[in-house]
Formats: C-alpha cells, structure tokens, sequence
C-alpha cells in the first residue's frame, strides 16, 4: 500500500508544482495583494474621465494622510451591502495632494484638482459628494460616513434611478432610515 501511496503523492505534488510555475519565472497565480487590488480597481474608477455612464456618480476627495479615507474604502470592500451598492455608481478616487486633470460629465468640461475641490469647498477628507445619474447633485458629506450612511445614501440615489423617489424625498428618506 504505501509503495503505490508514495509515488501518487509525490506525483500529485509535482502536477501542482507545473500546474502553477511559469516558464518565464513570473507567478502565475496572483498574490491576496494582486487580488485586493484587482478588487479595488473595479471598486473605484480609473483615470481622467469622469462620467455617470448611466449610474450614479460619487467623487471622494482624499488624501494620502487620511486615516478615514482608509476606513471609508475598507467599508467599500469589506461590507457587502455597499460594495453591492457600489456596483450602482461610478466611484472616483479624486487626491487632493495630486494635481491631475480632468474631464467632467456631460459636458465634457475640463477640470483639475484644484479647480474640483474649490467647486465643491472640499477642505477636508474623506469628502463625499453624491451625484445622479443625470449629474444632478444629490448629497456631499464633508468628513466620514459610517457603513450605515452611505448605505442608506447610496440606496437613495438606487431608489432615484429606479423612480421609487424624487429629490425632494431626500430628508423624509434619511430621517425614516435613522441618518438624520
């Protein structure tokens, strides 16, 4: 019996070992870093277009200094409710020690940092302005919001997009959903 367990063994060990090894010597199974930030990426949008796409838009100012602006993406991967949610909106990271331009929305305007945090008077980080779909402003919290919050924001817009609400709703909503 072991003589036929040994050599499956070391047989199986071997057709994992090749399963995995690259011929060029780079991984090829990715590292829990590479997958958090694969997950990240799709979480928060990319790049210098800012659009809506048909969903709703949210800016986060941030900085790299912010311990709250860390806690405010790990709600974002770690609850399950907001990271559904967040699949509803396109999600931009906007740091505020980065000078970058941008392209914004509909009409395409250009705008840098500097010119998009003094729009929306975004002095301190985390600062979160949520928009609809159709670019209109719908709420800004200057600082962080618990899970609960954003959940309660977020599904606000969702429930705007789906026609269940109108703007006008927004602080009835808040209020029966206990962020006042």
């Amino acid at each position: 019996m072991m003589k036929i367990l040994i050599p499956t063994l070391t047989l199986m060990v071997l057709m994992v070992v090749y399963t995995f090894a690259s011929k060029d010597g780079k991984e090829v199974v990715p590292t829990a870093k590479k997958i958090e930030m694969q997950k990240e990426q799709t979480l928060f949008q990319e790049g210098s277009n800012l659009v809506a796409n048909g969903k709703g838009v949210m800016f986060i100012f941030e900085s790299d200094t912010c311990p709250y602006c860390d806690l405010l993406k790990k709600d974002f991967k770690e609850n399950k409710e907001m990271n559904e949610l967040a699949g509803e909106f396109n999600i931009y990271l906007i740091n505020r020690e980065k000078e970058q331009d941008y392209i914004v929305g509909k009409t395409k305007k250009k705008e840098t940092t500097t010119t998009l945090r003094m729009a929306f008077v975004a002095k301190s980080t985390p600062n979160i302005v949520i928009f609809d779909k159709h670019w209109n402003k719908i709420f800004q919290v200057p600082g962080y919001a618990y899970p609960t919050q954003m959940i309660t924001f977020m599904k606000f817009v969702k429930g705007l997009h789906e026609g269940k609400y109108d703007t006008k709703d927004w602080q009835k909503f808040l209020k029966d959903n206990g962020v006042s």
